[in-house]
């Protein structure tokens, strides 16, 4: 039994070499963001976690199907005309935000449809998570990033001068720019945590798929992961502007770069806290009323 399973999975395996292709690819088309853009960097781990989902999803995959070899040609096909366009796109106009997000996509549709051959819908279906898990890689399209990154350092600036004014510190705010008595600090696209909330989601949706399976649970880990991404680097904002009211800004730069190290410990820190408190939460309730599917827990 054991050998037949383990030819069904080699076969499997040798079919899906397509998806594999198609991944390796993707990969070389981002090897160059993910090593030089440094709010870029996770994209390595980001990949290396959604291989390791897809490993833990395969002993339990669906058997094979077939009668839907349309639904697969369709995905497989429009995936490598979006891949395709991208690539002439990008050899006119070069490969920006946009374009390597419009790739990402196209790949996972050719990913789907192999999957799709393979399994049917139940088998894209089951791998949803891993697929899905893989677009945290992705570049967010231009307008979106600039949105969300513009967004977010208006909100850290202008929080910050208000948590300034109750501590009593004078303080102005020119856009993304912060005044203080001694000097000026800015908020950067780096500053506006977008990183921090990056790596918030990554790690909470990770964990969140591994330890629970109740929705409220996740859903709350993923929210206080993002919160707790948020006030702290809120945090670093405001201390590194009470240095430069009380040292001058020439203080701010030394303290930069251990500051953000700190909050990403912090952020770790808290959504470790908040898992432990759902794991106790869920422990206390009675068998019958725990969410379909949840873990269980040793006595």
């Amino acid at each position: 039994m054991k050998s037949t399973d383990a030819l069904a999975s080699t076969s499997d395996g040798r079919l899906l070499l397509p998806a594999w292709l198609a991944l390796g690819f993707l990969v070389s088309q981002f090897a160059w963001i993910w090593r030089h853009r440094p709010e870029y960097h996770f994209g390595w781990i980001v990949l290396l976690l959604s291989l390791f989902l897809f490993y833990e999803a395969w002993p339990a995959r669906p058997e094979r199907v077939r009668g839907q070899h349309w639904l697969a040609g369709l995905l497989f096909g429009l995936g490598f005309a979006i891949a395709g366009c991208v690539r002439l796109y990008a050899s006119a106009l070069g490969m920006g935000p946009t374009a390597l997000f419009a790739l990402g996509m196209g790949v996972l549709a050719m990913v789907g449809g192999n999957i799709v051959y393979l399994m049917g819908v139940k088998g894209l279906t089951h791998f949803a998570f891993p697929l899905g898990f893989l677009i945290l890689a992705f570049p967010p399209p231009g307008f979106l990033g600039e949105w969300i990154v513009g967004n977010l350092k208006e909100w850290i600036a202008v929080a910050t001068v208000d948590v300034l004014k109750l501590g009593g510190i004078p303080a102005q705010r020119t856009g993304n720019l912060i005044h203080v008595v001694s000097g000026t600090v800015g908020v950067e696209d780096a500053c506006s945590g977008v990183r921090s909330l990056q790596s918030a989601l990554m790690a909470t949706l990770f964990v969140s798929h591994l330890a629970f399976r109740g929705w409220c649970s996740r859903l709350l880990l993923v929210g206080a992961g993002c919160g707790l991404a948020l006030a702290t680097n809120l945090g670093r904002s405001v201390w590194l502007s009470v240095v430069a009211h009380r040292r001058g800004p020439g203080a701010v730069d030394r303290l930069h770069d251990p500051a953000g190290w700190l909050i990403l410990i912090c952020t770790l820190s808290g959504v470790l806290l908040v898992v432990w408190a759902c794991r106790r939460m869920e422990s206390y309730l009675p068998h019958g009323t725990r969410p379909v599917g949840s873990l269980p827990h040793a006595p």
